[in-house]
């Protein structure tokens, strides 16, 4: 909901939605980095997606039992 809660979640896995370009995208990704208000997810394929925080509808911490 806020920019700040994010650094305490790095290295955590997200499902994230978000806007890019007028459309709506959905990613699961790792949160590498909190870059002023972007935020750098690495994907599975290795991909990383930089999404500015004020494009993110909704971002979810994937909860692991392991």
């Amino acid at each position: 909901k806020y920019l700040k809660q994010f650094p305490k979640h790095l290295n955590r896995r997200f499902d994230v939605s978000y806007k890019d370009s007028g459309n709506v995208k959905k990613i699961s990704g790792t949160l590498k980095n909190v870059d002023g208000s972007h935020l750098v997810f690495l994907k599975s394929s290795r991909e990383e997606i930089r999404i500015d925080f004020s494009d993110i509808i909704k971002a979810k911490v994937i909860i692991s039992f392991s």
